[in-house]
Formats: C-alpha cells, sequence, structure tokens
C-alpha cells in the first residue's frame, strides 16, 4: 500500500480516502498503537491506514497469498491483483475502502445523473470528492468532520476513539466543516432555517443569533403590557427592565450577574462578556458573549472566515479542516472564473491522486 503524505498546500480536506485520509492529531496518542503523529496527522505504520469513524491506524491490510484463488484484493474481481510481493496492488480509479481495493472512483463524464454519491465532480472518468467528504462504501459517500475535542464541533460532540465529530440532532456538517448547518426549523429558537440553500438560521423579527447560531436573544422588547415584560414596565411600547433584570431568551428574562464576584473572572476568552444567567433549573451559570471573530461557549474558537470576502464566484471561505485558518474554496463547477491559486492546488491534487493510483 502507498502512504501518500499530502503536504499542507493542498486543499485541506480535498483529498480522497484512505492512502490519503489522516486523523487530526496532537500526541501520538491520538493515533492510536499503530501510527506516530506527523506535525498534526496521523501517519499510520506499514500495513495499517485510517477508515474514517474508525480508530486511526487501526485497519490492519493483511498480506495477500499469491497461490490463493479467492479474491483478497478486491470485492468485484476487479478492484485489484495480489502482487508477487504478497502485497494487494489495485487496479486503476480503484481505492481501499472496507476492504482492499474496495472503492470504484470510475465515473461517466458525459452521463447527466448526479454521481460520485452526489458529493464530487466527475473528472476525466474519475471521482473527485468535494471539501470534507472520502471514500469509505463508494465513491464520496462519506462526511468527514475530523476533531480533537468537543469545541471542535459547535452542535455536536467528539467521538476521541474515531477522531470525528458526531452531530446534534437535526444538525448537519454538510455546508462547512463543524456541525453549524441546521436542518428544520426547530433548532432555530426564534428563526427559520434555510435548509439546504444554506443551512443557516434566519431570524424572526426582534431576534439576533449568538455565538451558537442559534436565534435566542431577544433585541427589541416590544410590548402592549406589563405581562408582556416578565421582571419589567411596558412604557411607551417597550419594556424596560427591573434594575437586576435583562432580555435574553424573552423580555426581562435573566438575572444580571457578575461573573467576577462568583468566580468566573476569566471564564470567557479573547475579550468575551461574561454574565450570569440562570438556566431552566434557576442555576446562575456564566454565558459569554464574543465579538464575531470569536465563537464557543467561552469564546475559545475563531472563526477564521470573520471579514474574508472571497473574490470570485462560485467560490465560499470555509475554516481548514485543522483550524488553522481559513481559504477560498470552488463550491460550484469548475470554470474559467476560478481563481489562479485555486487552479494551481487543484491541479496539484489531481496529480497526487494519479500518483496515487499508480
Amino acid at each position: 500500500m502507498k502512504i501518500l503524505f499530502l503536504a499542507g498546500s493542498l486543499i485541506a480536506g480535498l483529498v480522497s480516502a484512505q492512502d490519503g485520509y489522516f486523523a487530526l492529531c496532537s500526541t501520538d496518542s491520538n493515533c492510536g498503537n499503530n501510527g506516530t503523529c506527523v506535525i498534526d496527522q496521523c501517519q499510520c505504520d506499514d500495513g495499517f491506514r485510517s477508515i474514517i469513524g474508525q480508530v486511526p491506524c487501526s485497519v490492519n491490510d493483511s498480506a495477500c497469498n499469491t497461490t490463493s484463488t479467492v479474491d483478497q484484493c478486491n470485492s468485484d474481481k476487479s478492484g485489484g491483483f495480489c502482487q508477487n510481493t504478497g502485497v494487494c496492488k489495485c487496479s486503476s480509479n480503484f481505492l481501499d475502502g472496507l476492504g482492499q481495493c474496495s472503492v470504484s472512483m470510475n465515473c461517466d463524464s458525459s452521463a447527466a445523473q448526479v454521481q460520485c454519491s452526489g458529493n464530487g465532480i466527475c473528472q476525466g472518468g474519475t471521482c473527485i470528492c468535494n471539501l470534507g467528504y472520502h471514500s469509505v462504501s463508494a465513491a464520496c459517500d462519506t462526511k468527514s468532520t475530523a476533531c480533537l475535542s468537543d469545541a471542535y464541533c459547535s452542535h455536536g460532540s467528539c467521538n476521541t476513539a474515531s477522531s470525528q465529530c458526531v452531530c446534534d440532532t437535526n444538525w448537519s456538517a454538510s455546508k462547512s466543516l463543524l456541525c453549524d448547518t441546521c436542518l428544520n426549523d426547530s433548532v432555530c429558537g426564534h428563526g427559520r432555517c434555510d435548509g439546504l440553500k444554506t443551512g443557516i438560521c434566519t431570524c424572526d423579527a426582534g431576534w439576533v443569533k449568538g455565538a451558537d447560531h442559534v436565534c435566542n436573544i431577544w433585541q427589541s422588547p416590544s410590548c402592549t403590557k406589563d405581562t408582556d415584560c416578565g421582571h419589567g414596565k411596558c412604557t411607551s411600547g417597550a419594556c424596560v427592565c427591573d434594575a437586576t433584570y435583562e432580555s435574553i431568551t424573552t423580555p426581562c428574562d435573566q438575572i444580571i450577574g457578575d461573573c467576577g464576584s462568583a468566580g468566573y473572572g476569566n471564564y470567557c476568552e479573547h475579550s468575551g462578556t461574561c454574565k450570569m444567567v440562570q438556566n431552566a433549573q434557576n442555576v446562575l451559570l456564566p454565558n459569554c458573549t464574543c465579538s464575531s471573530q470569536w465563537y464557543g461557549d467561552r469564546c475559545e474558537s475563531e472563526n477564521f472566515c470573520n471579514g474574508n470576502i472571497c473574490p470570485n464566484v462560485n467560490e465560499t471561505c470555509v475554516i481548514k479542516a485543522d483550524f488553522s485558518g481559513s481559504e477560498c474554496l470552488n463550491t460550484g463547477d469548475i470554470c474559467p472564473s476560478c481563481n489562479a491559486a485555486f487552479a494551481m492546488k487543484f491541479s496539484a491534487f489531481v496529480i497526487a491522486l494519479r500518483m496515487m493510483l499508480l
């Protein structure tokens, strides 16, 4: 099996699965018993590889028997063959998936139907997967959201055994590398989910989104009577909160609290504003309000796409898979309007893919 280390100059995440898939890591312990952490990616020992959703470097490529009549190197008798060295060699356009040489990356460039599992483009008869998609059972069939801790996953948690984000119900990573894409209105609070178009919550009048991408901050407390204002008074059609209350999820519903006196003086990172608020059980807990450059429960994660407007059509700003920065990626058809930097990266990837398939 080839071990192809794709340098950081290539587009993060835009690699085919298996030989080019490296789990994130910060120490060797993140790579299981059969791998080493090189910079920030697990490089597996000879004879082992990483499969998305399983422990990094845990899949064992057993040696094949050149005298055996059993197809050991493919699942459909065309994926590969056993070399005299006792090592499987995959046929052109086949990759290792759940089995050796088990995933066909073949496609028909002239076909009108959706190919590459709908998550890639057919280029010269080969499926080239979109950012964040890899091939496990079929070409470009699996979304990979690599992580090291829950802080990477927004509305989700990190399965540290597999190094993959597990999104909460009704949240997805389909539009980015985080679980921050809404799937229906139920997760948007006081707003609506734009669904497949953008996956972004659009807030109702008077509500704005907090750092968790949900419309849960009340901004315009209009009223007709005092009972509309919780712990406050209705004055000239607007809620005026009592001295110790403010509006968070409904008008004048939360106690204004000082985080410092409660022992949370340094709770919010990167100059986030901290206030003590009550939860559903009336327990006061610290709550951070972050600037647009940061997000997370404690404003610990940097939003590298803040203020980064991509210059060309079909381009979208995304945070890199290793969370080291952002870049503009082409999210539509490959076209002449793509900028030169993207074209160079894409060409480098095609060359790398061809090397893998040799």
